[in-house]
């Protein structure tokens, strides 16, 4: 995932490892639309929306911290 806009689907890892017919079929569809479009499709992971939403929760603090500390600094 490259920060694109693209078509996603979130599977467990264990479902990416051993697919299903069904699903090999429905991501041979998707990647199809996808592509006719100028997107990307890709299968990702239970692992990779908790490692981003760690990722966002930190930034977010630190954010905040920043600007408190900022703002502490122009009101005094």
């Amino acid at each position: 995932m490259k920060g694109m806009h693209g078509l996603y689907e979130i599977k467990y890892e264990d479902e990416i490892i051993n697919p299903s017919e069904e699903n090999k079929e429905k991501w041979d569809a998707a990647e199809k639309w996808a592509k006719q479009r100028g997107i990307e499709f890709e299968v990702l992971t239970e692992k990779h929306i908790r490692t981003v939403r760690k990722e966002n929760i930190w930034i977010r603090q630190f954010l905040k911290d920043f600007v408190k500390k900022i703002l502490i600094f122009i009101l005094t």
